[in-house]
């Protein structure tokens, strides 16, 4: 990930997730990984990814409503639809940066799974599901 630009950093011994990748100033994704193992060399593995906002981006959002709001009461038309305009554009902008971190962290996954599936000595899902009824 840090090959193609990307700010990653792993969790802690406490964190709920193993790996944050950012994808912009806004925005970040998160993943946590489980491996079952099921004898004989075979491995299940789980992925659980999510967006998170920056907290930063997320205040700011927040504050830019609440002045609009308050532009809004004070009938002050023209600021409150430039700080509502400001906020939808810190919105939208947080949306993009974690849109990007989600690809980055679920595109290595899915790359990883089908070549997984394409060992060699492991059924094909067409043989798996055959074999299964």
């Amino acid at each position: 990930m840090r090959s193609m630009g990307f700010v990653a950093r792993h969790g802690g011994a406490f964190d709920r997730w193993d790996l944050e990748v950012r994808g912009g100033l806004f925005g970040q994704a998160r993943v946590l990984v489980s491996v079952e193992e099921h004898g004989q060399g075979r491995q299940y593995v789980r992925a659980r990814a999510w967006p998170r906002g920056s907290a930063a981006g997320v205040t700011l959002i927040c504050v830019l409503v609440a002045l609009s709001a308050d532009a809004l009461v004070d009938e002050s038309w023209q600021a409150a639809a430039a700080l509502a305009a400001l906020g939808l554009l810190l919105a939208l902008r947080t949306a993009v940066d974690c849109a990007v971190a989600m690809a980055a962290l679920v595109r290595p996954l899915e790359r990883w799974s089908c070549d997984a599936v394409r060992q060699p000595g492991l059924p094909s899902r067409d043989e798996h599901e055959t074999r299964g009824g």
